[in-house]
């Protein structure tokens, strides 16, 4: 999410996350890991990122499976003009699109969810953003320009988007803040490949139960299958109305609602309920969803276990059957460092990956299985002097993983963009690979992608007080 500054409006909220996962015994053949090119300047021709602001800069990516990448990006031209939404696309080989505008909003506009890109397979790209006229979304099918922006719903309270790979797609959608026993409801938004958006469907409902509490809901990951399954994670904070200073106590609950198919019933389970004494509302822990291709389902967070944080994961052989006990999968604390899990994916028969971020030891991976909820030691990535926080996994339906790492040299101080590759789950992660030297300011990683053929792209951008943010993308 986006962060305060003179341009932009952004909800954050920093936590650990609630994730789904799984490993089968089956393996895909190991995919041929790819050499990197050079890296392709995205924001030219006037569609240049915030020129007053050094935080990061709001972009995604995806790639088809024919290696083509679609961009997205919020820009920021002046200060009284409202942020507009650019995109571009990279080649398969090279050569890039020439970068288009998709939004130009009345000013003034604020977001509080920036673009989020997907594309199927086959090339057709979706992107969806909230701001505070509502959610929208605009579309580009292959080959063509990219569509009118049209409204999803009139929701600002936030929205995760996701797509398969047919190209159906699902967005999940929070609710403002609902008072005096109102209900604040979960809501989802379906459109097969092809075809249109469903009205708004009601998951589940929390009333504001407490006279003078508010209930309040957010969208904390989502996922779908080619079956067309659907997880929801999501979470319910219950505070005072007004509530500041010191002793204002929160409940914060987390939960996951599942819809196996379109049409079907959605599930809703109650993972963990919590009161938290004098932390702020974006303190709260958030949660982190995945489904496999068969359907097993795996959903993570932050739990305290015999007094201590842990970071936890709970599955599903498919929709309707129980959930899983809670297993730990890592220590939050150890005695030198604090762990903080950053990623998670999976692969089509369930292996996972969690990235960790280790306050000591740069960035470690754990593998596991929604299959039978089994997960490896912590073992570290082959990246050394990490940025805190600034690396990104993609897991391929195949099993053909890319992380993408921000690099600081201790002692030239200077940047690198860095990533590694394994060819499957199972693999080894192979040595790491500088993308990039920054040699003026500073480099954040912003997003990767991998598709079935291991071709992938990495997204990042590069800050210096002269010519503000350039955005790049580097694809193999």
């Amino acid at each position: 999410m986006l962060s305060n500054s003179p341009v932009l409006t952004m909800q954050r909220k920093t936590a650990a996350l609630l994730l789904v996962s799984a490993i089968s015994l089956f393996t895909f053949p190991a995919a041929q890991a790819q050499s990197w090119n050079a890296p392709t300047l995205l924001n030219v021709n006037g569609s240049s990122l915030s020129t007053n602001t050094s935080s990061q800069p709001y972009a995604g990516i995806a790639i088809d499976g024919a290696g083509k990448s679609v961009s997205a990006w919020l820009t920021a031209p002046t200060l009284s003009s409202s942020p507009q939404i650019w995109s571009a696309a990279l080649g398969a080989t090279g050569g890039l699109t020439s970068p288009t505008a998709i939004y130009n909003p009345p000013f003034p506009t604020t977001y509080t969810i920036p673009p989020q890109v997907k594309v199927s397979a086959a090339g057709n790209a979706t992107v969806v953003w909230v701001d505070s006229h509502g959610t929208w979304y605009a579309d580009q099918p292959l080959g063509q320009a990219w569509t009118v922006p049209q409204l999803l719903s009139t929701s600002t309270a936030g929205a995760k988007f996701a797509m398969n790979s047919q190209g159906d797609a699902i967005v999940a959608l929070g609710s403002d803040r609902a008072y005096y026993a109102q209900p604040a409801n979960v809501l989802a938004v379906r459109r097969p490949a092809g075809g249109t958006w469903s009205s708004a469907a009601i998951v589940d409902t929390v009333p504001s139960d407490r006279l003078g509490w508010f209930a309040q809901i957010f969208i904390d990951s989502l996922a779908l299958n080619d079956n067309g399954d659907a997880l929801i994670g999501w979470e319910n904070i219950s505070a005072p109305a007004p509530c500041s200073g010191k002793g204002c106590g929160h409940i914060n609950s987390l939960h996951v609602s599942r819809q196996a198919q379109v049409g079907n019933y959605w599930d809703n389970k109650l993972l963990t309920s919590m009161t938290v004494i004098d932390k702020p509302v974006a303190a709260y822990p958030t949660s982190r969803v995945l489904l496999d291709a068969q359907g097993h389902a795996g959903t993570f967070y932050t739990a305290a276990v015999n007094g201590a944080a842990s970071y936890v994961a709970s599955t599903q052989a498919s929709g309707g059957q129980p959930w899983s006990p809670e297993k730990i999968i890592f220590s939050i604390r150890t005695q030198v460092a604090a762990r903080a899990c950053l990623n998670a994916a999976t692969d089509a028969s369930g292996n996972v990956t969690l990235l960790l971020g280790n306050t000591t030891q740069g960035i470690e991976t754990v593998s596991g299985s929604l299959v039978d909820n089994n997960w490896t030691a912590v073992m570290p990535v082959p990246m050394t002097n990490v940025v805190p926080g600034q690396a990104m996994l993609a897991v391929g339906v195949d099993g053909a993983s890319v992380i993408a790492a921000a690099s600081k040299d201790p002692v030239t101080l200077q940047t690198t963009i860095q990533a590694t590759q394994r060819p499957n789950t199972a693999g080894a992660w192979q040595t790491s690979t500088t993308l990039a030297t920054i040699t003026n300011g500073y480099a954040t990683v912003v997003g990767v992608d991998v598709n079935a053929s291991a071709k992938a792209v990495v997204l990042y951008g590069n800050y210096n007080p002269v010519t503000f943010w350039s955005l790049y993308a580097v694809n193999n």
